[in-house]
């Protein structure tokens, strides 16, 4: 139905009522709790396998609050938390590891109690060449809306690096803190760049420790 000039005139007044009250709704929404996920994100083609093999001691969580990362600042000065849905971050990021290491055609055993010592790299299996146990330093998210939105980040990972053939372990830590803007905030946006600096990281910590593609 085509609505005359005159018979929209008419319908002025309560037009603009609906789009104030709609405003005014949106103003006075209250600040929401943003939940993102930590999952494993592929950044190249993966490997054929291999015979090395990886034993992996499950992260731990050096943060006072594993499920908070951060926040959102709102265009209207309201605050925003943002937090995890994982109930254990870290067992989240041991799985990561595992389908990094996988994907780099290296088989992965479970080393449970390994706490980074070289005196017990020689009780290992003896199929083993690399130990590593790692650590969950920081784990952050900081975003500020306005006319855009600016995301930090932040990751921090420390690991325990333990060469069976050498008897020696070396410890390397590595800290990422990219910053992004974008037009609007979008969690899904902000998970997925969480995730893809935590692979970044992982892949820097492991540099020069895993076989080459022949």
């Amino acid at each position: 139905m085509i609505l005359s000039p005159r018979r929209l005139f008419q319908l002025a007044p309560g037009i603009l009522l609906v789009v104030a009250s709609a405003v005014g709704l949106l103003s006075c929404a209250g600040p929401a709790t943003q939940v993102l996920n930590l999952h494993y994100r592929p950044l190249e083609e993966p490997k054929a396998p291999s015979a090395f093999v990886v034993g992996l001691a499950p992260f731990q969580d050096a943060r006072s609050n594993p499920q908070s990362i951060g926040r959102r600042t709102r265009m209207d000065g309201a605050v925003e938390q943002i937090v995890l849905g994982s109930q254990s971050p870290p067992q989240e990021i041991t799985y990561i590891l595992i389908r990094y290491l996988e994907a780099k055609g290296v088989r992965v055993m479970d080393l449970p109690s390994w706490k980074g010592d070289p005196d017990s790299l020689k009780n290992l299996p003896k199929d083993i060449r690399l130990a590593i146990a790692g650590r969950v330093d920081a784990l952050e998210v900081e975003a500020t809306s306005s006319l855009t939105t600016s995301v930090r980040y932040r990751v921090r990972l420390t690991i325990h690096l333990g060469s069976v053939d050498k008897g020696e372990v070396l410890t390397r830590s590595v800290e990422l803190s990219p910053l992004r803007t974008t037009f609007q905030f979008d969690i899904r946006e902000v998970e997925d760049e969480l995730n893809r600096t935590l692979m970044e990281a992982i892949g820097r910590l492991l540099e020069g420790f895993l076989p080459t593609a022949s």
